[in-house]
C-alpha cells in the first residue's frame, strides 16, 4: 500500500510499471481547479489494466464509513494498491484507521 498527492494523467503508466494493480481516489472531484478528476485517472487506469476506484472523502471528515469502505476495498484487492488525494494525508489516514481496525480483533 502506497499514499500519494494528486495524480497526473501521465503518473497512471508509472504507477503500473512500479506493479500497482488498483489505484484508489480518495479526493472529491472539483476540489481544486487544478486537479485532475477521477474519471480521466480511470479511462487511462483501465486502459492499463488498472482497477481504479473512487472512494471521495472530504478533507477532516473522515467516517467510520469511509473507513470500512477502504478496508473493504483493500481486502479486495488484486494486488498493490496504489491511494492518492490532494496531499496524501486522507489516503493515509484512512489506510492507518482500516488496518488498525485489523489488529484490534
Amino acid at each position: 500500500m502506497t499514499v500519494s498527492p494528486q495524480i497526473s494523467a501521465s503518473d497512471v503508466k508509472k504507477i503500473k510499471a512500479l506493479g500497482y494493480t488498483v489505484i484508489i481516489c480518495n479526493r472529491p472531484d472539483n476540489e481544486s481547479e487544478d486537479q485532475v478528476n477521477f474519471d480521466v485517472i480511470k479511462k487511462i487506469a483501465n486502459t492499463e489494466e488498472i482497477d481504479a476506484i473512487y472512494q471521495p472523502v472530504i478533507a477532516g471528515k473522515i467516517s467510520s464509513t469511509d473507513i470500512t469502505t477502504f478496508k473493504s476495498i483493500l481486502e479486495k484487492a488484486s494486488g498493490p494498491v496504489f491511494a492518492y488525494c490532494r496531499t496524501g494525508n486522507r489516503s493515509e489516514t484512512l489506510w492507518s484507521q482500516a488496518t488498525s481496525h485489523e489488529n484490534r480483533g
